[in-house]
């Protein structure tokens, strides 16, 4: 009894499979963000900013008291 051909190959998919869909998305992921952080970092030469944070604490004060003031939490 002889077997076809079709009976002796293994099943071949022709779509992505989920891994190479997971890989490709987070390649363009990192890509993304690489070019992101590069294109800010460009942005904030040109501009003059700081560009070692987001959140950037002034140094500069609003208030002209020279004073301490000492303010105590009390819970009731």
């Amino acid at each position: 009894m002889k077997m076809s051909l079709q009976e002796t190959q293994p099943v071949t998919s022709r779509g992505f499979s989920l891994r190479s869909v997971l890989l490709l998305v987070l390649l363009v992921g990192v890509g993304a963000g690489a070019t992101a952080y590069v294109l800010g970092n460009a942005v904030a030469a040109v501009m003059g900013t700081p560009s070692n944070g987001l959140f950037q604490q002034s140094t500069s004060t609003t208030s002209t008291s020279t004073t301490t003031h000492n303010c105590t939490l009390t819970s009731t």
